[in-house]
């Protein structure tokens, strides 16, 4: 008989006495508005808007590999680098930077693309949409999230303007960023915070508000013009936010430890935060589960890796079928955790709810 799986209801109730952490990824932007976050719509955006040019070398990529996904073609493109570097032709050194500056400009698409389609602002998102979104959040400890959309941003902060919520809530909305004038983010905030870590939001792979400036990650928060204004303004003046969209998980990896807010990130992933918003609730510390939405992370091992090395006794992916579960990415998944002597079911992503009932 075929393993049944399980709603999204019945994995909180199983992970109810413990610690609960919430992984992010691109299916919870699509499942917001598919129209403006499937990678085909994006691609599609950016070939009608001139982003890419028709007929160019990064077009003709896109369509003799029938891909919609920028980072599958920069992953084509970074190992094309890898095969031209064991060959001595006249042209080799034109070839290799023609290849690194068309994965720069693939880079620089994403971040325009993801930037235009993006709702223009917080009130785009309807009053039920935003209440539907922060009952789903506020049964976790800590989010980690895969995105560079501003939409956990926005839904974060009308969390913290319902006050009604915080006292039956799990979460604590903190996101690690400190200061007046720019909000600056400083390693594990010792400085302000000596002993402990109260950070419980992560971007994981950077965000379209978060940016480097000298040796801090500066949040965006520009109160004289919206999210979007503020970044397209930045991206104007070459100041590109911090993304990481490497085409495989060894080059994502490598930008990550190259960037101490990266860095404290992943290994918050590794070891999360434990703190709990509610009064009088009492948790078995020792009684960890990450519950994963929107993401088979098929490329991003990476990431698999520092789950696989943290203390999560439980793990439960959301798939939108049960067909799902003979394809690789999940046979994949099953292998790695069942050998590292994880726990982990699958769950109906159809029934979590997020935006909508």
């Amino acid at each position: 008989m075929e393993k049944e799986l399980l709603s999204y209801q019945e994995v909180l109730n199983r992970t109810e006495d413990g610690y609960r952490y919430l992984l992010l990824g691109n299916g919870f932007s699509i499942d917001y508005n598919p129209d403006k976050f499937l990678f085909k719509n994006l691609f599609e955006y950016a070939k009608n808007k001139s982003i890419i040019k028709s007929h160019s070398s990064i077009s003709k990529h896109f369509e003799e590999l029938e891909v919609y996904d920028f980072e599958e073609v920069i992953k084509y493109l970074e190992n094309a680098l890898m095969v031209l570097k064991n060959y001595t032709q006249e042209n080799e050194h034109q070839l290799i930077m023609q290849i690194k500056e068309d994965i720069d400009s693939l880079k620089e698409f994403l971040i325009k693309t993801i930037v235009e389609i993006h709702p223009e602002n917080p009130f785009n998102i309807q009053e039920y949409e935003y209440q539907n979104c922060i009952n789903f959040l506020k049964e976790y400890n800590a989010i980690f999230t895969l995105n560079y959309d501003l939409l956990l941003t926005w839904v974060t902060l009308e969390y913290l303007n319902n006050y009604k919520y915080l006292n039956y809530s799990r979460l604590s909305i903190d996101d690690g960023f400190r200061g007046y004038l720019n909000l600056c983010f400083k390693n594990n905030n010792f400085y302000l915070y000596p002993q402990r870590n109260t950070q419980t939001i992560y971007y994981l792979h950077g965000a379209l508000h978060l940016f480097n400036q000298g040796v801090d990650i500066v949040k965006n928060s520009n109160l004289d013009a919206t999210l979007i204004e503020s970044t397209t303004h930045s991206i104007k003046n070459s100041n590109y936010p911090l993304f990481v969209s490497e085409g495989n998980s060894k080059k994502k990896m490598e930008k990550i430890l190259n960037n101490h807010y990266l860095t404290n990130s992943l290994k918050c992933l590794h070891r999360p935060p434990f703190r709990d918003n509610r009064i009088r609730k009492t948790l078995n510390y020792q009684l960890k589960s990450l519950i994963v939405y929107g993401t088979l992370l098929d490329k991003d091992d990476h990431i698999i890796n520092a789950i696989l090395k943290g203390s999560y006794q439980n793990i439960y992916v959301g798939v939108r079928s049960r067909a799902k579960l003979y394809e690789p990415a999940c046979l994949n998944l099953s292998s790695k955790f069942k050998k590292a002597n994880k726990n982990i079911d699958f769950y109906d992503f159809n029934t979590a709810n997020v935006w909508r009932t």
